[in-house]
């Protein structure tokens, strides 16, 4: 996957028709898979990543992706993080993560 298919997918600022979309481009949600749930949180965040824009769903909640590639131990995958952030203090910038959806797909053998 690329930026701009993320970015793309991300847009939509509806978890719903996020994890629907990731799921129909091959992506699988970490959690629930046996391999990649062992998939460290602090090496997904550290590896090197492209990240999308804000996007905001209208009420006061916004979303925003991460493509990682080069995860130790999980160098073939590619990771996507979609973050849903909804405000912390009423009236302020603050935001604090609300959901966070962490998924993987393996990368075909051309895209090392």
């Amino acid at each position: 996957m690329d930026i701009e298919t993320l970015r793309e997918i991300v847009r939509s600022a509806n978890l719903r028709a996020i994890k629907k979309a990731l799921k129909a481009a091959g992506f699988r949600a970490c959690k629930y898979d046996r391999t990649l749930r062992h998939a460290s949180l602090y090496d997904i965040a550290t590896a090197p990543y492209e990240k999308t824009p804000f996007f905001s769903d209208g009420k006061g909640n916004k979303f925003v992706g991460d493509l990682c590639r080069g995860v130790k131990g999980f160098e073939d995958h590619e990771f996507i993080i979609v973050q849903q952030l909804s405000p912390f203090k009423r009236g302020r910038e603050d935001l604090s993560t609300k959901k966070l959806l962490v998924y993987a797909k393996k990368r075909p053998m051309s895209a090392f």
